[in-house]
Protein backbone atom coordinates (compact mmCIF):
# COMPACT_ATOMS: atom_id res chain seq x y z
CA UNK A 1 0.00 0.00 0.00
CA UNK A 2 1.07 3.32 -1.10
CA UNK A 3 1.57 6.02 1.88
CA UNK A 4 1.34 9.65 0.40
CA UNK A 5 3.03 12.24 2.70
CA UNK A 6 1.58 15.33 3.66
CA UNK A 7 1.53 18.45 1.44
CA UNK A 8 0.99 22.02 1.45
CA UNK A 9 -1.00 23.70 -1.37
CA UNK A 10 1.66 27.35 -0.37
CA UNK A 11 4.73 24.63 -0.45
CA UNK A 12 3.26 23.29 -4.07
CA UNK A 13 2.37 26.57 -5.36
CA UNK A 14 6.41 27.86 -4.58
CA UNK A 15 7.44 24.90 -6.45
CA UNK A 16 6.01 25.57 -9.31
CA UNK A 17 7.45 29.22 -9.28
CA UNK A 18 11.00 27.82 -8.48
CA UNK A 19 10.70 25.42 -10.99
CA UNK A 20 9.63 28.70 -13.66
CA UNK A 21 12.59 30.60 -12.84
CA UNK A 22 15.24 27.79 -12.95
CA UNK A 23 13.47 26.64 -16.45
CA UNK A 24 14.22 30.22 -17.69
CA UNK A 25 17.79 30.64 -15.71
CA UNK A 26 19.26 26.86 -15.22
CA UNK A 27 22.26 28.21 -13.31
CA UNK A 28 19.78 29.93 -10.68
CA UNK A 29 21.02 27.36 -7.75
CA UNK A 30 24.65 28.41 -8.64
CA UNK A 31 24.02 32.03 -7.78
CA UNK A 32 25.28 33.82 -4.30
CA UNK A 33 21.98 34.68 -3.61
CA UNK A 34 20.66 31.09 -3.66
CA UNK A 35 19.72 31.01 0.42
CA UNK A 36 19.82 26.58 -0.28
CA UNK A 37 21.95 24.22 0.98
CA UNK A 38 24.16 21.79 -1.28
CA UNK A 39 22.13 19.14 -0.41
CA UNK A 40 18.71 20.97 -0.86
CA UNK A 41 19.85 22.12 -4.08
CA UNK A 42 20.69 18.76 -5.58
CA UNK A 43 17.36 17.49 -4.71
CA UNK A 44 15.72 20.39 -6.33
CA UNK A 45 18.07 20.02 -9.14
CA UNK A 46 16.83 16.07 -9.70
CA UNK A 47 13.03 17.70 -9.47
CA UNK A 48 13.21 20.00 -12.06
CA UNK A 49 15.47 17.58 -14.12
CA UNK A 50 14.01 17.53 -18.09
CA UNK A 51 13.08 13.55 -18.49
CA UNK A 52 13.61 13.01 -22.30
CA UNK A 53 11.55 9.68 -23.38
CA UNK A 54 12.02 8.56 -26.70
CA UNK A 55 9.04 6.93 -28.07
CA UNK A 56 8.45 5.26 -31.45
CA UNK A 57 5.56 6.10 -33.52
CA UNK A 58 4.14 4.13 -36.20
CA UNK A 59 1.48 5.80 -38.39
CA UNK A 60 0.10 4.70 -41.70
CA UNK A 61 0.03 7.02 -44.24
CA UNK A 62 -3.08 6.91 -46.38
CA UNK A 63 -2.36 8.72 -49.92
CA UNK A 64 -5.84 10.68 -51.12
CA UNK A 65 -6.99 9.21 -54.24
CA UNK A 66 -7.44 11.65 -56.88
CA UNK A 67 -6.62 13.05 -60.43
CA UNK A 68 -3.54 11.17 -61.13
CA UNK A 69 -1.60 11.97 -64.09
CA UNK A 70 -1.21 9.59 -67.43
CA UNK A 71 2.30 9.42 -66.64
CA UNK A 72 1.90 8.52 -63.01
CA UNK A 73 -0.17 5.45 -63.78
CA UNK A 74 2.15 3.96 -66.95
CA UNK A 75 5.43 2.00 -65.50
CA UNK A 76 8.21 2.79 -67.64
CA UNK A 77 8.12 -0.22 -69.95
CA UNK A 78 4.78 0.92 -70.71
CA UNK A 79 6.08 4.47 -71.04
CA UNK A 80 8.69 3.08 -73.57
CA UNK A 81 6.22 1.05 -75.25
CA UNK A 82 3.88 4.15 -76.28
CA UNK A 83 6.54 6.38 -77.28
CA UNK A 84 7.91 3.58 -79.89
CA UNK A 85 4.30 3.39 -80.81
CA UNK A 86 4.29 6.87 -81.60
CA UNK A 87 7.43 6.68 -83.43
CA UNK A 88 6.50 3.63 -85.17
CA UNK A 89 3.04 5.72 -86.55
CA UNK A 90 5.75 8.78 -87.63
CA UNK A 91 7.58 6.55 -89.37
CA UNK A 92 4.78 5.33 -91.63
CA UNK A 93 3.32 8.32 -92.03
CA UNK A 94 6.35 9.40 -93.32
CA UNK A 95 7.02 6.39 -95.50
CA UNK A 96 3.32 7.16 -96.84
CA UNK A 97 3.60 10.90 -97.44
CA UNK A 98 6.99 10.29 -99.48
CA UNK A 99 6.72 6.83 -101.35
CA UNK A 100 3.07 7.37 -102.55
CA UNK A 101 2.96 9.33 -105.84
CA UNK A 102 -0.95 8.64 -106.30
CA UNK A 103 -1.72 10.81 -103.57
CA UNK A 104 -3.90 14.00 -104.06
CA UNK A 105 -2.91 17.20 -102.80
CA UNK A 106 -5.27 17.47 -99.73
CA UNK A 107 -4.85 13.99 -98.51
CA UNK A 108 -0.66 14.79 -98.50
CA UNK A 109 -1.53 17.93 -96.39
CA UNK A 110 -3.47 15.73 -94.47
CA UNK A 111 -0.37 13.31 -94.04
CA UNK A 112 1.44 16.36 -93.10
CA UNK A 113 -0.80 17.69 -90.57
CA UNK A 114 -1.19 14.44 -88.80
CA UNK A 115 2.52 14.06 -88.48
CA UNK A 116 2.54 17.79 -86.93
CA UNK A 117 0.60 16.56 -84.67
CA UNK A 118 1.97 13.47 -83.79
CA UNK A 119 5.77 14.76 -83.59
CA UNK A 120 3.72 17.90 -81.10
CA UNK A 121 2.12 14.82 -78.87
CA UNK A 122 5.17 12.73 -78.67
CA UNK A 123 7.17 16.31 -77.16
CA UNK A 124 4.48 16.84 -74.75
CA UNK A 125 4.50 13.21 -73.54
CA UNK A 126 8.48 13.06 -72.83
CA UNK A 127 7.67 16.51 -71.62
CA UNK A 128 5.35 14.71 -69.22
CA UNK A 129 7.18 12.32 -68.33
CA UNK A 130 10.28 14.64 -67.27
CA UNK A 131 8.59 16.19 -65.33
CA UNK A 132 6.71 13.51 -63.44
CA UNK A 133 10.58 11.92 -62.62
CA UNK A 134 11.61 15.47 -61.64
CA UNK A 135 8.52 15.69 -59.45
CA UNK A 136 9.04 12.46 -58.09
CA UNK A 137 12.96 13.05 -57.44
CA UNK A 138 11.85 16.51 -55.38
CA UNK A 139 9.63 14.75 -53.20
CA UNK A 140 12.18 11.72 -52.15
CA UNK A 141 14.63 14.49 -51.50
CA UNK A 142 12.18 16.66 -49.70
CA UNK A 143 10.50 13.43 -47.61
CA UNK A 144 13.80 12.38 -46.43
CA UNK A 145 14.81 15.70 -44.73
CA UNK A 146 11.62 15.75 -43.22
CA UNK A 147 12.66 12.66 -41.66
CA UNK A 148 15.80 13.39 -40.64
CA UNK A 149 15.13 17.14 -39.60
CA UNK A 150 11.44 16.41 -37.55
CA UNK A 151 10.18 14.74 -35.52
CA UNK A 152 6.53 12.82 -36.37
CA UNK A 153 4.31 15.70 -35.02
CA UNK A 154 6.04 18.50 -36.80
CA UNK A 155 6.50 16.79 -39.99
CA UNK A 156 2.95 16.21 -39.81
CA UNK A 157 2.25 19.74 -39.35
CA UNK A 158 4.57 20.45 -42.26
CA UNK A 159 2.18 18.40 -44.52
CA UNK A 160 -0.91 20.32 -43.69
CA UNK A 161 0.79 23.62 -44.24
CA UNK A 162 1.50 22.43 -47.99
CA UNK A 163 -1.78 20.67 -48.74
CA UNK A 164 -3.57 23.80 -50.02
CA UNK A 165 -0.77 23.93 -53.12
CA UNK A 166 -1.26 20.35 -53.62
CA UNK A 167 -2.63 19.53 -57.14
Amino acid sequence: MTTFPTLRLGVLQSMIELQAQFHHNPQLFDEKECPYDRETVDVLRRIFAVKTIEKEVVREVIKEVGRTPVAEKLNSAQQEEVEQTALDLLQELKKLGNGEKGLDTSTKIQIIKTKATLIEQLLKMRERFMNVKRVANFQTVVIAILDDLLDEDRRQEFLKRVEPFRE
